[in-house]
């Protein structure tokens, strides 16, 4: 804390006549901090307007991407027999199947085993058996006190589409048996222990010569014409459309409807359009002139603003002539309210295009977004975001140039200004000590005068 002066001889208010001498002198100081904030709040308005941008960017990169609103729900006669679920791209219509069989995977379940105990010991003759899976095949060992377990343990430490496990199939812990599944379906999958070398007795011991259950393709006919796939999931007959076939019983027929899913659709646009308003909005609040006000937005007649501005609804109202369906938003059923400024969505009118033709509202997307979000361009999303040299990075990195000068400038003056409080605290000072001394010579001197006089 500064030396206080209090005007002992004086009588006056020495410290607040400083004070106030100072802050005379400090009013570049406050017009500096004054400036400094709003530049600050400039930069701080400037970054949240980059981070409004960036998500619009991100929305229509969203709903630009390749069958994004070509998204398709699928409905069947039958849920029972066959599952459907829709994707993207799939053809819009009715069709009909019928189910011949469903894909399985092989299985075996091995004899009953002398022993009770799956950890005792087979007394197997001891040598390798070779494993088939499709086209794949792998060797495991195992010796006369190899166990039920230790061959359950060797085939699941194989590389292949196999799994093993123990089964007590008498519930009571008397016939424990070795059952080999394979883990894919189809023929492409189907696992095999015959035809291939078994040096010892393992194939023999176990009966694991023939299976239980051969593995199947799955079977299916579409318009006279009959499917064969190795998964009881196809996803290859009708584009976009995933079947899972669940019950071949009677080889049913089954009716699937495929649609356009208008409302997961509609849901992204509107966030599309969203973000878009977060952008409108911003800009709309920071350029609008309040007749009579104290003061206007912080970023009013900003060009950086106004012309980012300019350009992006002039983007958005672009009309892509090379299109042959919707060539624009207003087209589409976007428009702008003249009275707010923001894009509205005419759900009614978009719901329909998207009912009669999701392809050409994704294609004109698409095309916005390669508008919007080309890298070469100079009035682009693109240019506008980059944070490294995008137009708001720059205008952020400029006003915090400014900022730190100002700082620079304010360190200074107040350096000058405690320089010169010291200076007034010294001279009024010594003022109070010049009196002080005046006081104790005219006491002195009326003291004298006073002896003389008697």
């Amino acid at each position: 804390m500064a030396f206080q002066i209090f005007g002992i001889q004086s009588g006056l208010d020495t410290e607040n006549i400083i004070n106030q001498l100072i802050s005379i002198e400090g009013r570049p100081l406050r017009l500096l901090e004054q400036r400094e904030s709003k530049l600050s709040q400039q930069k701080a308005l400037f970054q949240d307007f980059n981070t409004k941008l960036s998500a619009m960017k991100s929305a229509l990169e969203t709903i630009g991407d390749t069958d994004t609103l070509e998204q398709v729900s699928a409905t069947t006669s039958n849920e029972d027999a066959l599952e459907v679920t829709g994707g993207t791209s799939a053809n819009l219509g009715s069709f009909s199947f019928t189910i011949n069989s469903l894909a399985a995977q092989t299985i075996f379940i091995g004899d009953t085993t002398t022993n009770s105990d799956p950890t005792a010991a087979e007394g197997f003759t001891a040598g390798t058996a070779t494993v088939d899976v499709g086209a794949n095949s792998a060797t495991i060992a195992y010796t006369a006190t190899s166990s039920l377990n230790d061959i359950r343990d060797a085939i699941n430490d194989l590389t292949l589409d196999v799994s093993a496990s123990i089964v007590d199939v008498s519930g009571a812990g008397t016939d424990y048996r070795l059952v080999v599944t394979g883990t894919e379906e189809g023929t492409s999958n189907a696992v095999s222990f015959t035809g291939t070398a078994d040096t010892g007795s393992l194939v023999t011991a176990l009966g694991l010569g023939s299976v239980e259950q051969s593995a199947v393709d799955a079977s299916i006919d579409m318009a006279g014409v009959t499917f064969t796939r190795s998964s009881n999931t196809i996803t290859d007959i009708i584009d976009g459309l995933t079947m899972t076939l669940k019950d071949a019983t009677g080889t049913p027929t089954v009716a699937v409807q495929v649609v356009a899913d208008s409302s997961n659709n509609l849901t992204e646009i509107n966030t599309f359009v969203d973000a878009l308003n977060e952008v409108r909005q911003f800009t709309v609040d920071q350029t609008k002139f309040t007749e009579g006000a104290n003061s206007q937005p912080a970023l009013f007649g900003d060009r950086t603003l106004i012309s980012t501005d300019s350009e992006l609804r002039s983007l958005l109202t672009e009309q892509f002539t090379s299109l042959s369906t919707i060539q624009s938003m207003s087209q589409l059923g976007i428009t702008v309210d003249t009275g707010t400024g923001l894009f509205v969505v005419d759900s009614s009118r978009v719901t329909e295009q998207l009912d009669d033709n999701p392809s050409a509202v994704q294609t004109f997307f698409e095309t916005l977004m390669n508008s919007m979000t080309n890298v070469s361009g100079t009035g682009t999303l693109d240019s506008m975001t980059d944070s490294i040299d995008g137009r708001i990075k720059t205008k952020t990195d400029y006003l915090q140039v400014e900022i730190d000068q100002i700082q620079e400038s304010q360190d200074r003056m107040e350096t000058r200004l405690e320089g010169r409080r010291a200076l007034l605290e010294r001279q009024f000072l010594a003022m109070e000590q010049t009196m002080a001394q005046m006081e104790m010579q005219q006491s002195s001197f009326s003291s004298q005068l006073g002896g003389l006089l008697r």
